[in-house]
């Protein structure tokens, strides 16, 4: 496994490339994202994606969430309702994941038993920037066993996955924050899959 030292807050092209030359290659690569470590492999990457899974121990049709550059990748992989455009606005870039109407291009291991896929614009530079050059969605579930605590140093996700990973982006210990909210929009009514870092409060004002 390669180690390299990065700060989120920062793009250096150096790193970039390093780790988009990797990810496109296959490798499964863990990052720093705004409260936990994510485990991230390009999604066009069947096989990558098959050892995502395989390394975690993920149940089979469990749904693997996904982040995006900006809003032109966003609409290349999922359609978005209307319900989401204020939510967007105001949260985007950050750390609330929508479950979007997929389109036919997603592989279907990422949507579960589903036809919605999860996906967010990071508030981490670095993320945004390696979907960017990358050219694609990377995968943002957390870089721990399934079930395992949740990955908030590189030291944590070295020991439970550093025989399985090909990259770690090490940032050190990350600051105290809740992970991102999840919110279905594929269906018919709004459903909040996981409160977060965006309350339930803060996102009345835009359900109702």
């Amino acid at each position: 496994m390669e180690r390299i030292p990065v700060r989120p807050d920062r793009a250096e092209g150096r790193v970039i490339e390093q780790a988009v030359a990797r990810l496109r290659a296959g490798a499964v690569m863990a990052y720093p994202a705004e409260a936990l470590y994510g485990l991230g492999v390009d999604i066009r990457q069947t096989a990558a994606v098959a050892r995502l899974i395989k390394l975690k121990g993920r149940p089979a049709g469990k749904p693997i969430s996904v982040v995006v550059s900006d809003r032109e990748m966003l609409e290349k992989w999922v359609r978005v309702p209307q319900p989401a455009e204020p939510l967007i606005a105001a949260y985007w870039p950050g750390p609330l994941t929508l479950i979007l109407p997929a389109r036919p291009l997603v592989p279907p291991v990422l949507l579960g038993s589903g036809s919605g896929l999860g996906i967010r614009v990071p508030g981490v530079e670095l993320l945004r920037e390696l979907c960017r050059v990358l050219g694609a969605p990377i995968t943002a579930t957390s870089a721990n066993l399934s079930g395992g605590a949740e990955p908030r140093t590189s030291e944590q996700v070295a020991r439970a996955l550093g025989h399985g990973l090909d990259l770690l982006l090490d940032a050190g210990p990350l600051p105290e924050a809740k992970a991102s909210t999840v919110l279905d929009l594929s269906g018919e009514e709004p459903r909040l899959i996981r409160e977060g870092a965006v309350t339930r409060g803060m996102l009345a004002p835009y359900l109702n």
